[in-house]
């Protein structure tokens, strides 16, 4: 708050029952000036465990879709090289690039040749 209210409200969740309980006995500690008061909730959000189980398995899911796709990426470059095939006959626009990685020894070069 900016100060001028009179009450101030935080909701505060808690992955351990430990961590709520050692809150709930802050009860009165002065903070920011003011004594806090604290409680525990009149209509508490409750999470549904399927729910949670879903979600957490969904983010998993495209975390392993995301590294597969990479680890194909990867061996279809490996498989090119391996094969003698020039970069790009599969349309990776990276790979006709160079990658958009240069050598350290260029640089070094360039640099030799400013001063």
């Amino acid at each position: 708050g900016d100060g001028t209210e009179k009450v101030r409200y935080s909701f505060v969740e808690f992955k351990t029952r430990e961590g709520a309980l050692t809150a709930m006995n802050m009860g009165g500690t002065p903070f920011a000036g003011r004594p806090i008061k604290v409680g525990k909730a009149l209509n508490p959000i409750i999470k549904n465990a399927k729910t949670m189980a879903k979600k957490t398995e969904a983010k998993k899911l495209s975390m392993t879709s995301d590294i597969m796709k990479r680890v194909l990426m990867l061996s279809q470059r490996i498989g090119r090289k391996v094969e003698g095939s020039p970069p790009g006959d599969d349309g990776d626009e990276k790979e006709r690039r160079g990658g958009g990685e240069r050598s350290r020894s260029r640089d070094r070069d360039r640099r030799r040749r400013r001063r």
